[in-house]
């Protein structure tokens, strides 16, 4: 567990950098961002005297394997869900494929509006569609289902690991759920400030400006279920995430009011106040264990 405070990351109680958390493994790979000098970096908390810069790294790759000359920012860096140390990283326009053990580059497409990495799996898109490039085979498809959906709308996409549900957030802020088994796309949602899906790759949860949640369900064949979870409270839920036996949400309101929500059975749900003034939490599905600041 990272702990972040006056600019500071915290691990072990010790200070391992001055920089911006991104993303933590359960491995204990952070990756970092550090706003001076604009540039990511790969540390080791048990290492933190040793961190990658993995800014610099890219460009000096991309200049000697792909022969690119010019120095790019990255805007975006997500590790590749079966390795810590291999890197999904996006420039203005491309993304890339970075391996920081072998020192190796791969592009994988120049036009890239953003994009998610579950699985073996990148999924991204730009004005021509929503594609997923296979890590391990090496090989670029578009995703089926969205033949009349204007990709150049999307602000966010959500995979789980299996990649069997693909949720979609647009900037008009509505959610739509796209089923790979049936290569369906499905509204299911407006007013939504961010969507979740849940580890098994049934479920979408969708967070409403309203203090509410709609969430999807797959279920058999082309039968699935679409759920409102409704708060006491007017304004944005906060945050949620799944648990990891994916029936259960952690959510914090609007009010900083931190509850453990039923989410597949039929109502009454149930629905537990954990804490109140609660700034953040972090739930490790690894661990199953939650953590929260108040």
């Amino acid at each position: 567990l990272i702990l972040q405070r006056e600019n500071k990351l915290f691990w072990d109680s010790k200070v391992i950098s001055s920089d911006k958390a991104v993303h933590l493994s359960p491995e204990g790979v952070l990756i970092a961002y550090r706003p001076g000098s604009q540039a990511y970096y790969l540390i080791d908390v048990s290492k933190p005297n040793s961190p990658l810069n993995v800014t610099a790294l890219f460009n000096r790759l991309k200049e000697k394997q792909l022969k690119l000359p010019g120095v790019l920012p990255l805007t975006k860096v997500a590790p590749a869900s079966y390795n810590d140390r291999k890197l999904i990283v996006m420039t203005g326009k491309g993304i890339y494929s970075l391996d920081t053990e072998r020192e190796s580059l791969e592009l994988l497409s120049s036009s890239t509006i953003g994009f998610a990495a579950a699985g073996n799996e990148v999924y991204f898109w730009n004005n021509e569609g929503l594609f997923s490039f296979n890590l391990i085979f090496r090989n670029k498809s578009p995703v089926a289902g969205l033949d009349d959906f204007k990709t150049s709308s999307i602000k966010e996409i959500a995979v789980s690991q299996s990649g069997g549900v693909i949720g979609l957030l647009t900037k008009g802020d509505t959610a739509y759920v796209l089923d790979r088994s049936q290569n369906k796309l499905l509204k299911i949602a407006e007013n939504v400030d961010q969507i979740i899906p849940s580890y098994d790759g049934k479920k979408l949860a969708a967070l409403l400006k309203d203090n509410s949640l709609v969430v999807y369900e797959k279920k058999e064949a082309e039968k699935y279920k679409i759920m409102r979870l409704e708060l006491s409270d007017a304004g944005p839920v906060r945050q949620a995430d799944w648990h990891k036996n994916n029936r259960y949400l952690f959510v914090r309101d609007s009010r900083n009011n931190l509850y453990f929500i039923e989410a597949d059975d039929p109502p009454p749900l149930n629905k537990v106040l954990i804490a109140s003034g609660v700034q953040s939490f972090t739930y490790l599905q690894e661990k199953n264990k939650l953590y929260f600041r108040d």
